[in-house]
Parts: structure tokens; C-alpha cells; sequence
């Protein structure tokens, strides 16, 4: 079995980096007293090479995905290869492997070095006998790009009476092929719905009504826009950045930025509070992360304060079978403004 840097300094691979210091100043320690000994300070080196290695999240996980590839003849020493020997030799075991290993992280290195660096891995779990799981940071976008991005996926949505005249105005995302999502204070209030898109006018029915969350979702035939990517409330934090888009005051595809202000407590799940500018118009519009991910449906502002804005977390969406056709009064009252969708 090949040695490996966690072989050497005698963890686990899934040590924290908190442990992988603690060990290297523990051995770091014992060498002390034999530095200026050839051996000693072969073992010092491959230490703190171990250290700059495992102690970096990104070479780490650089490292580790080399472990789990195919792995050349010539440096796999089995341990019966190796002579048994006191525990007083237990470092002739780590300095034969670390050797061999160096002349693979050097090849590695050369390789890496020539190769597209990756995206930034924030966690790795690593398997040896298995391939590593990893889990990496989404790309930030900058405004423009978001806005290009999740812009195809916006809708107007248009409340007409019976003789056909818009009574109600307001916003929805694509979620699915011929799915939309809005607030049901818009798709509600009036007989028939309406979808503009990229300039084209299409009929929608009601499929799912989820009063007491605000949330609808209509069916729209032979709509082509794609689907926006779904986040989840869990990952958003007070402070992250957030980007508003709708059609406030008729104005269709406006973007607006701003922050995550507060998660408010509000039946069993939390509200998103925001200073990302919500107007009559904006209900049912997108509420989305840095990344392009659909974190909420703008949905009210507050009639008593300034940028006092909410959205409802896109989480509810998937409880909308479930919940589809209660009549529950949660959200709204005299403090909140619904007004012109």
C-alpha cells in the first residue's frame, strides 16, 4: 500500500486542518532535539511539506484527488516489502514511504502547474477506496451576468375581468417547463390570467393556490422560457447580497440590489426580509443570490417603514401539492402592502 502525507504524520484524511497543526508541532517537537542530523532533518522536511499540503483547503484537495487516481508501478511498496523492525525504526517506514511519494507529488505538481486551475473546492470528503466527494463553491456572478442569466425566466403576469380589460398586474419566475410561479394576491384577483414573454402574450390557468403562503403556480401552454436553478432558504445568511427581479410598476425585467436584512420567524419556516427594492408590480417576481439561485418570491413591503421589503422562501414551492387549495389568512394585514400586485 502506497504511503501517503496522512501516513506520515500518523492522522486520518478526515482530520480538520485544526488537528493536521496540532500533530505537526507535536512532531515537530520530538525532532527538535535531533535537528542537524541528516535523518532528522529529511523527517523535519517531509513533515513540513505534510503541513503545507493538508494544512491548505484547495491543495489538500488537490492532493487528495491524486490519491484516488490509478497509481504507477513503480510506487506502490506493499508493506511486507518493508523489513519489520523495533518501534525505535518506526520512522525508516515513514521516510521510504515519503520518498516515494515525493517523486509522485512532484510529477503532480509539474502536471497541475500546466493544467486550467479548478474551481475553488470548499469541502472534500475523501474515500480511499472510493472516488472523492466534493462540493464546490458556486460561481459569484456580477450583476450583468445574473441579470442575462435569470432575465429569460421573468414574466409579466396580467389579471383581465370579463370583458377583457387588465385589472391586475404583477410578477412571476419559470420554475418548470409551462410553470410559473406568482403570488396568489396577484393570479387571484381576477377571472383570467395572462403571460407576457419576450413580447408574446400566452393564456395560463391555475394549478396549484396556496393562500396562506401567497404562492400560485399556473400553467402556461407552449411557454418557452427555461426554468430559473432553485436554491434553498438554508444556505441564505443575514448580510449575503440579493438581486430583485420583476416588473414593478409595469416596468418589465427591472433588477434591483440589495441585502438580506433579517430571516424572520414566521410559520415554522422564515420570511426574507431585504433591502432590494420591491414596488407594486414586483409581487411574484425573483428573489435570487449571487450565484443565480432562486432564494424567494418578492411578495410585500411594509406600509409603516422605509425599504422594508419581503420575499417568501423558495422552499415553500414544493409544499404546494400539499397545501393546494387552503384558504388560510397568513400573511399580509393593515401593516402590508399588497397594492397593484
Amino acid at each position: 500500500m502506497k504511503k501517503t502525507l496522512y501516513d506520515v504524520l500518523g492522522i486520518t484524511p478526515d482530520a480538520t486542518a485544526a488537528q493536521i497543526e496540532a500533530r505537526c508541532q507535536q512532531l515537530l517537537a520530538q525532532l527538535a532535539a535531533q535537528q542537524g542530523q541528516p535523518e532528522a532533518d529529511n523527517q523535519i522536511k517531509f513533515i513540513q511539506h505534510a503541513r503545507e499540503t493538508l494544512g491548505d483547503p484547495v491543495r489538500k484537495a488537490l492532493y487528495d484527488q491524486r490519491l484516488v487516481e490509478p497509481a504507477p508501478v513503480a510506487s506502490m511498496v506493499s508493506r511486507h516489502e518493508l523489513p519489520d523492525g523495533p518501534s525505535d525504526r518506526r520512522w525508516l517506514w515513514v521516510l521510504l514511504g515519503v520518498i516515494l511519494l515525493g517523486g509522485g507529488y512532484y510529477l503532480g505538481s509539474r502536471w497541475h502547474a500546466k493544467s486550467p486551475q479548478p474551481t475553488l473546492v470548499t469541502q472534500a470528503t475523501v474515500n480511499l477506496v472510493g472516488r472523492p466527494a466534493q462540493v464546490q463553491q458556486a460561481a459569484t456572478l456580477s450583476s450583468t451576468e445574473l441579470f442575462e442569466r435569470v432575465s429569460p425566466s421573468i414574466v409579466v403576469v396580467m389579471g383581465l375581468n370579463n370583458n377583457g380589460d387588465r385589472v391586475e398586474q404583477g410578477s412571476g419566475v419559470v420554475i418548470a417547463a409551462g410553470q410559473v410561479i406568482t403570488n396568489c394576491h396577484v393570479a387571484l384577483g381576477a377571472p383570467s390570467l395572462e403571460i407576457y414573454h419576450q413580447g408574446k402574450q400566452y393564456d395560463a390557468s391555475l394549478h396549484y393556490r396556496d393562500q396562506g403562503h401567497d404562492l400560485c403556480q399556473l400553467s402556461v401552454t407552449s411557454l418557452p422560457a427555461q426554468p430559473v436553478p432553485l436554491g434553498a432558504l438554508a444556505a441564505v445568511k443575514t448580510g449575503d447580497p440579493v438581486y430583485a427581479l420583476g416588473a414593478p410598476q409595469g416596468l418589465e425585467l427591472s433588477l434591483s440590489q440589495g441585502i438580506v436584512s433579517s430571516l424572520r420567524e414566521f410559520d415554522t419556516s422564515r420570511l426574507i426580509q431585504t433591502t432590494a427594492s420591491i414596488s407594486p408590480g414586483s409581487s411574484g417576481g425573483g428573489l435570487f443570490d449571487r450565484s443565480g439561485k432562486l432564494i424567494g418570491i418578492t411578495t410585500f413591503q411594509s406600509r409603516t417603514g422605509q425599504n422594508l421589503n419581503f420575499a417568501v422562501p423558495v422552499d415553500w414551492i414544493a409544499q404546494l401539492p400539499t397545501r393546494d387549495g387552503n384558504s388560510d389568512q397568513l400573511l399580509g394585514g393593515d401593516e402590508t402592502n399588497h397594492e397593484g400586485g
